[in-house]
């Protein structure tokens, strides 16, 4: 089992006189007599002057504390196959010979992995990183381990890559090696290469647990040279590399401890625990811009042994970058909206803008109805200035357009990819909501004069949601009836409730107009109507741009008929009566006559009660019935 924990500290500002032991920076070595009477240890000291120790920095879980100015941390778990289980990662379980200067992915002879078991000497347990800078400015990078079986020999590495190294062909729900899609070689491959500057830590350790020798070595572009080594434990004269291993029994820490048969333990025995520290700074013409970790064992002493077991790799930012896309909020639709890109990088603990003219792709996506309307983006021309860069678009309907941003950074000639995927310190996606509103007003009709008539005001909201445009309980309308044609309209104010004052919406977010007019016209019924739509406020009127609908229309009409002239003739002569129809169609025309297809009743004179007449009937069926003389 290898678990790594990794931190980067920014630099503290205390005064030290040596680069790597007793710097106050971190407790390295043999420290107070009470504590666990001075030995090489993981607990604090109690003295916070003294710097952090490995149980400062995790805790039981693995989980960073932080609190000392730290960058990054992350503890890596890896397996244990002395207690009957496999262990997921090896080198030994892929078969072939992986090796210190073998090529790392694809193609060739690279390395391998999968599933295996390895021997107690080669299975490692708890290993940590930690990174600093010194007052000088100086990168001071410890490392820390525990080991299962202490009585025999073994050989660890600890290397350290400014690429971003990973497994590949792992299966995400188990972490097994599943699939190889390269070549027919056993296991899985790795992703990621060497870049010259990449350093390894190789510790070498005696029959019997004695710390026998630690070198590092930089990779120079083709292989690892280089070597500064320190033999045996204790500090070399400059104070830039040292190394201890604890002189007898220790604590082993919050985190799970594990014996050479894989049994959970709470102290590590002599010779079980070793720490070092080294400047990479001095020792080295640059300084690395390290981004991963990866911990390894090999089966001798040779650097280019068969390598046996690894943990990780994993994130170990002292270089870094970090993207984020802000801001999210609502516009109504056709507002234009600008997401803001900042992408920064940080490099011994310094974080600074992204170099200008980073390229940074930014994917709008719409949803819920929205569609993208792009008006600008120089995030992809010409990039990032000052680290900022933005797009700019709208939407001529409601929905959500959701922002994400990715970039590679490079950093000291290395690409750092980062994007908003809301894992620290990077930023989630940024979400724009666009809403809209709708008013209408209807229903458009014709009615005889003094009849009432209706006009219901109808709004409608939607906030983006998908659901579409659903009605909007509050808000209040505005109104105005205007006359044409000879209109004269009056509101009866008791039946309608779009005069009503403040909130004159329903729950169905409707309200009234009725009205009529005594003379024939038309009424115009325009309305309009602010509302707040998540907080965004909103004008619409029915001025007939979908959604919204036109102004609605009533037309009053009339009628009128006469019959003429009134006179008196002779019984016997005939007479005419003219009857006269006329029609208002409210048009502006006024009366006109009624068209040939309207007819009026017709009344023969027999249908007329005229008094005389009713006389002379009475008297000529007098005649006709009398008796004969």
């Amino acid at each position: 089992m290898l678990l790594i924990g990794v931190m980067a500290l920014a630099a503290l500002s205390v005064p030290s006189t040596r680069a790597v032991h007793d710097d106050n920076l971190f407790e390295l070595g043999p420290g107070k007599s009470t504590d666990e009477g001075g030995k090489t240890n993981i607990l604090g000291d109690g003295d916070a002057s003294n710097g952090p120790d490995w149980a400062n920095i995790f805790d039981g879980s693995g989980n960073y504390l932080g609190g000392f100015g730290g960058l990054a941390g992350t503890f890596i778990k890896d397996d244990t196959s002395q207690s009957g289980s496999s262990d997921r990662t090896t080198f030994s379980g892929a078969g072939g010979s992986n090796k210190n200067n073998d090529p790392i992915p694809p193609p060739g002879d690279t390395w391998h992995w999968d599933s295996g078991n390895v021997p107690a000497k080669d299975d490692l347990v708890n290993v940590y990183a930690y990174a600093t800078l010194n007052p000088a400015g100086h990168l001071i990078i410890y490392a820390g381990f525990e080991r299962l079986d202490p009585s025999g020999d073994s050989h660890i590495d600890v290397e350290l890559f400014q690429d971003q190294v990973g497994l590949v062909g792992a299966n995400a729900t188990t972490g097994f090696c599943e699939k190889n899609d390269v070549d027919t070689h056993n296991g899985c491959h790795f992703s990621g290469s060497r870049t010259a500057g990449d350093l390894i830590i190789s510790m070498d350790f005696l029959t019997g647990g004695a710390l026998g020798s630690a070198t590092i070595r930089e990779w120079t572009g083709t292989q690892y040279s280089n070597a500064v080594t320190l033999t045996g434990q204790g500090c070399n004269g400059a104070d830039t590399i040292c190394a201890f291993n604890n002189g007898g029994t220790i604590d082993g820490g919050p985190w799970p401890n594990y014996d050479r048969h894989g049994s959970l333990i709470t102290s590590l025995t002599k010779n079980s625990f070793t720490e070092f520290g080294f400047d990479a700074s001095a020792l080295f013409s640059e300084t690395p811009c390290i981004t991963t970790i990866m911990g390894k064992t090999r089966s001798s002493q040779s650097f280019t042994a068969e390598l046996k077991d690894f943990a990780g790799p994993n994130a170990f930012p002292i270089c870094s970058a970090s993207i984020e896309i802000a801001p999210n909020g609502v516009n109504a639709i056709n507002d234009p909206h600008t997401f803001t890109v900042t992408v920064s990088q940080t490099s011994g603990g310094t974080q600074t803008p992204a170099p200008d003219g980073t390229i940074v792709t930014v994917g709008l996506t719409a949803s819920n109805g929205a569609s993208v309307s792009p008006i600008s983006d120089n995030c992809a021309s010409p990039g990032t200035l000052g680290g900022t860069c933005t797009v700019t678009f709208t939407s001529p309907s409601a929905g959500v357009v959701t922002g994400h941003a990715a970039a590679d950074v490079i950093i000291a000639g290395n690409s750092v990819h980062v994007e908003t995927n809301g894992i620290a310190p990077n930023s989630g996606d940024a979400t724009k909501v666009f809403v809209d509103a709708s008013i209408t007003i209807g229903p458009s009709a014709a009615n005889e004069v003094g009849t009432p008539h209706t006009f219901t005001v109808a709004v409608e909201a939607n906030s983006g949601d998908g659901a579409g445009f659903v009605p909007a309980p509050v808000g209040h309308v505005s109104f105005t009836l205007t006359d044409s044609n000879g209109a004269s309209s009056s509101l009866n104010a008791a039946a309608s409730t779009c005069d009503d004052a403040g909130d004159n919406l329903d729950a169905l977010g409707q309200c009234t107009i009725v009205f009529t007019s005594n003379d024939a016209g038309l009424v115009t019924g325009h309305a309009s109507v602010t509302l707040n739509v998540l907080g965004v406020s909103l004008t619409r009127s029915t001025n007939g741009v979908s959604p919204n609908s036109p102004d609605a229309v009533k037309r009053f009409v009339d009628a009128s008929i006469s019959i003429t002239p009134n006179a008196v003739n002779e019984v016997g002569a005939e007479h005419t009566f003219h009857v006269t129809v006329l029609v208002d169609r409210g048009n502006g025309l006024g009366p006109v006559a009624a068209p040939r297809e309207a007819r009026a009743t017709r009344y023969s004179p027999t249908h007329v009660p005229h008094p005389a007449r009713r006389a002379a009937r009475a008297r000529s069926r007098s005649r006709r019935t009398a008796p004969a003389p």
